[in-house]
């Protein structure tokens, strides 16, 4: 078990990626308790199995990937780290639940999934760095704008005119957001 990859925690704690993904599992389980009790309590509630499964993987990426980046940072990048992780997990949820352009799998709902994967092969191609990572969300801030000019010019197809405020805002929403953490991890440069 030694040879399991050691990371150190601000306070120069030993914690191995076991230790971390067992922290990270009990997390995402309290979390699921919320879900769980809103399905006993409340009748509208309908989740089966499948839907806490893909929760439960969703948090667990989502809370395990948080303490591994912000591990050695300091705050200003551990902030950054959480909005854009947290920013990225609800986008996943929002789309995988009701779908951020109208319901169902269509072409912009798709294309939101890649703004994510853009983040996560940015953020590795960067090695965390912070910098890299400023100019990552950024990216994903610009994608999120092109994907959100994409579904108003094609509005009367996607979800008819009257959502069009409601796409901008939610838009708008997630590319402050992106906007944000990237601008956080421009300035965790100066602390690093």
């Amino acid at each position: 078990m030694n040879s399991i990859i050691r990371l150190y925690n601000a306070d120069k704690s030993p914690k191995t990626l076991l230790q971390l993904a067992i922290d990270t599992v009990i997390l995402s389980l309290i979390v699921l308790m919320v879900p769980l009790l809103a399905t006993i309590i409340i009748d509208g509630m309908r989740w089966d199995a499948a839907d806490f499964i893909i929760a439960g993987l969703l948090l667990f990426i989502s809370f395990f990937t948080y303490k591994v980046i912000a591990l050695k940072s300091n705050m200003m990048y551990k902030i950054a780290t959480a909005i854009t992780v947290l920013t990225a997990l609800f986008l996943i949820w929002v789309n995988l639940g009701v779908g951020l352009v109208g319901s169902g799998m269509n072409i912009p709902n798709l294309l939101y999934g890649a703004i994510p994967v853009i983040g996560l092969i940015g953020a590795i191609s960067v090695k965390f760095k912070p910098l890299g990572m400023a100019m990552t969300l950024f990216v994903m801030a610009l994608l999120n704008t092109i994907i959100a000019l994409i579904v108003v010019v094609g509005n009367d197809h996607y979800s008819g005119e009257s959502a069009t405020l409601q796409i901008i805002m939610l838009n708008g929403f997630f590319i402050v957001l992106w906007t944000s953490a990237g601008l956080l991890y421009r300035n965790a440069q100066k602390y690093s």
